[in-house]
């Protein structure tokens, strides 16, 4: 039996229709509540009980995808759609969610297959890691353009650590794989060198896990044996760097020193003597150069000297800077102490508060704007301005470098948003249609628009090509503050001085979630490469990094003083920086919340803040109208 015109707001695919076989007696249609909890898989029969009647409803539909490629995403639209809707039957409803994200993997389309997956763990008690695995597996054949192929060798990379935290190398090798294949189909020399890197690594990892995976098994039956504690402790300090399951393993170890040293590392020193004496322990268990697995007890110890700075003064103080720049020098090629950064040179010529800063994408770049209504190019290296870019009719708010990194984007208080043939130095599109200032603005990853938000309270689409309103995005109560876009392109988290963080989906516009916690305007927001996490600063004072997907606070980073006015996530996801009312830059550990380093310089608010795509360096603007590169020291 079908539905005539199935509706796509309706209750659920159940609510659509009448007397179905599977509806239960005496089932409410409308107004069913979603379980509290994750539901159970259903099993084998029910699902193919299920199956057989979304099929045989939508029949019609299945036809049209099977014929034309172009009806499958309304297909993967509507079993989506009414996955999300229907509550009243869990084997429908896990039914419908499987239909969509195996027909949006099969067509390549990765993102929207792994937000589905997303869906299904959130209901049911499945493993989001091998489903997300299992997605990228299926989309790799299917995946045509160089955009597809780009997010799935992306989307290889932001699952690879869940397979790694699980020791599950050959899935880790069979992933890199697909992504493989797809970076060189993309033919992204850089994303694949990206790809080729981890892959090394995994087989690293590969061998190192072989020779402990029996003691892996032990600690299973026997977990306090000494022995097994030292072997995957010691795994998990040297070839994975995972410090936080290593240390509770090696405090129950056989070797006395390392049992000693991870006992008072769990214990967290306070002071600045004791930190230094801790990172004085860890640094002495290097016996000549350091080789890359050696170079994990450096990075701890650079962990423990960091700490020990923030609270150090005098000559202290300066001892310890001594030894981290000595301990950050000495690591080996590649590697590198998270949130260590020293100060390299100041860009100086703006003649007001510099409000904005972009790295060029190859990081030999940045890009500016400031209340002095211009948009300047600069030369990082020695620190020179390259080229006055253009301006604006009023103060300029915020700059972005497209992915090309051959245009650029700004937006003021003008109302407009304006498109930069950088190097040139000639604007060659405005984007209109804000009622009020545009504070803030993003290219979407594959060039093809630009976001911007504005004190109308929208956020907006710009197709760059024509200029063109693409998606108008409704919400927030105050003004627009921030905005990022997701790596992979479909998600956008914006700030407002609504108190509020929100996040969009980019195709339709919709708000997906709210997150509440500030207490005052939020005035910057950044996503981490993964997707899965943001982080958002306000006028309370506080950095908070989100869990996106449920909403939830993971930390609450306190220390500034004053107004937190800019955010952002490190390349790689594990360090936080953010810039204050109290002229301090500040990064954290994005893993544990601790604050890192204090970057020190300015003589007023730090009003933007950025990484370099390497991450090797960083860029902060200030009300000082100076701008400071601060680099990580080393090879």
């Amino acid at each position: 039996m079908r539905c005539a015109a199935l509706p796509r707001r309706s209750a659920g695919l159940l609510g659509a229709c009448l007397a179905l076989p599977l509806l239960a007696a005496g089932a409410a249609l409308l107004g069913a509540q979603a379980p509290a909890a994750r539901a159970p898989v259903p099993d084998a029969a029910a699902q193919a009980q299920a199956e057989q009647l979304v099929k045989r409803i939508l029949a019609d539909d299945y036809a049209r995808a099977a014929k034309d490629p172009a009806a499958r995403d309304p297909l993967v639209r509507l079993l989506w759609d009414q996955g999300k809707e229907t509550k009243d039957d869990p084997a429908v409803r896990f039914v419908l969610l499987r239909e969509a994200r195996d027909l949006a993997a099969r067509s390549g389309d990765a993102p929207t297959a792994l937000r589905i997956v997303r869906d299904l763990a959130r209901a049911y008690a499945v493993a989001e890691p091998d489903l997300r695995l299992n997605v990228l597996l299926l989309a790799g054949p299917a995946a045509r353009t160089a955009q597809a192929n780009r997010a799935l060798a992306v989307a290889a990379l932001d699952l690879l650590g869940s397979l790694l935290d699980a020791d599950n190398h050959a899935s880790a090798v069979r992933l890199l794989a697909v992504a493989e294949a797809a970076a060189n189909r993309a033919e992204d020399d850089t994303l694949l060198a990206d790809v080729r890197r981890h892959a090394e690594e995994v087989r690293h990892l590969q061998t190192e896990y072989a020779r402990v995976r029996d003691f892996a098994g032990q600690l299973k039956n026997a977990p306090a044996d000494p022995q097994a504690n030292l072997e995957v402790g010691t795994y998990r300090a040297l070839a994975r760097g995972d410090w936080e399951r290593a240390l509770p393993l090696l405090a129950r170890g056989s070797d006395a020193g390392l049992r000693e040293l991870a006992q008072r590392d769990l214990a967290r020193p306070e002071s600045p003597r004791a930190e230094i004496e801790l990172a004085e322990g860890w640094r002495r268990l290097v016996k000549g150069p350091a080789d890359h697995a050696q170079s994990q007890f450096l990075l701890r110890a650079g962990y423990w000297y960091q700490q020990a700075s923030l609270r150090a003064e005098g000559e202290q103080q300066a001892r310890v800077e001594k030894d981290l720049r000595g301990l950050a020098e000495s690591l080996p090629s590649g590697v590198r102490l998270p949130g260590y950064y020293e100060f390299a040179h100041r860009f100086e010529g703006h003649q007001g508060n510099v409000t904005g800063v972009a790295f060029r994408p190859d990081g030999r770049r940045l890009l500016t704007c400031a209340g002095d209504r211009t948009v300047r190019l600069w030369d990082v290296a020695t620190g020179r301005q390259r080229r006055r870019v253009g301006s604006h009719t009023d103060w300029v708010r915020a700059v972005a470098f497209a992915p090309d990194g051959r245009h650029g984007a700004s937006a003021g208080d003008d109302n407009t948003v304006r498109l930069w043939d950088v190097a040139a130095g000639r604007e060659l599109r405005r984007f209109t249609g804000h009622a009020e200032w545009v504070r803030c603005v993003a290219f979407l990853p594959d060039g093809s628009r630009l976001v911007s938000g504005s004190d109308d309270g929208t956020l907006r689409s710009w197709d760059i090509e024509t200029g063109a309103e693409v998606r108008r995005f409704v919400g927030h109560k105050g003004y627009v503050t921030s905005v990022a876009a997701s790596r992979d392109g479909r998600l956008l988290l914006s700030a407002g001085t609504d108190e509020s963080v929100r996040l969009w989906d980019v195709e339709t516009g919709k708000e997906l979630r709210r997150l509440n916690g500030h207490e005052g305007n939020v005035n910057g927001v950044a996503l981490a490469p993964d997707g899965r996490r943001g982080v958002s600063g306000g006028s309370d004072g506080t950095v908070r990094l989100w869990d996106v997907e449920s909403g939830k606070e993971v930390w609450q980073l306190t220390g500034h003083r004053g107004t937190v006015w800019c955010v952002a996530f490190s390349p790689d996801g594990r360090v936080v920086l953010s810039g204050g009312a109290d002229g301090t830059a500040r990064l954290w550990d994005a893993a544990t919340g601790r604050e890192l380093r204090r970057l020190r310089g300015h003589t007023s608010l730090v009003l933007s803040a950025t990484f370099s795509a390497d991450g090797r360096r960083l860029a902060t603007a200030s009300a000082d109208k100076t701008v400071r590169l601060w680099a990580a020291p080393g090879r």
